[in-house]
């Protein structure tokens, strides 16, 4: 699942075309799942997120960067996972400051399912601009 939510991200960054995307709403939604994603893989590994914001504004240049490093980041991470890993329990303060313990299987199912809910939002937008939607269905994936 992780595979596809790496591969539906640069789908979506193709359709969009970041380099000249214009639609402040959309450029804010993609660096959201960015955010989001970085946020869950530093947790992941350890590490706090309280000094990040998931909705934030910022330029497609570093959003395209930010989702680049998570590629890479969870591309990392999921070629050492073991079955023993997912069900480690991971210990996290959420960007509110509340504590919370979550098994890596459920990070893991979070990352990909948030990611495809605000891809098809995305995509919402891209259909009412006229334009014709990314295609980041998982089986045209499994079928590639």
């Amino acid at each position: 699942m992780i595979e596809h939510q790496l591969w539906a991200n640069a789908e979506i960054t193709r359709r969009l075309q970041l380099g000249e995307l214009d639609d402040a709403g959309q450029l804010r939604l993609l660096r959201h799942m960015a955010i989001a994603e970085q946020v869950w893989l530093l947790r992941l590994q350890g590490k706090g997120t309280l000094h990040l914001q998931l909705w934030e504004d910022g330029d497609a240049g570093e959003t395209l960067r930010l989702m680049q490093a998570n590629a890479q980041g969870y591309r990392l991470y999921m070629e050492q996972l073991t079955e023993e890993e997912l069900e480690r329990i991971v210990n996290y303060t959420n960007q509110q400051g509340q504590p919370f313990q979550t098994p890596v299987r459920d990070i893991l199912l979070q990352v990909a399912l948030h990611g495809q809910y605000h891809r098809g939002q995305l995509n919402r937008r891209i259909v009412e601009l006229g334009e014709k939607p990314a295609v980041f269905d998982y089986i045209v994936y499994a079928r590639s």
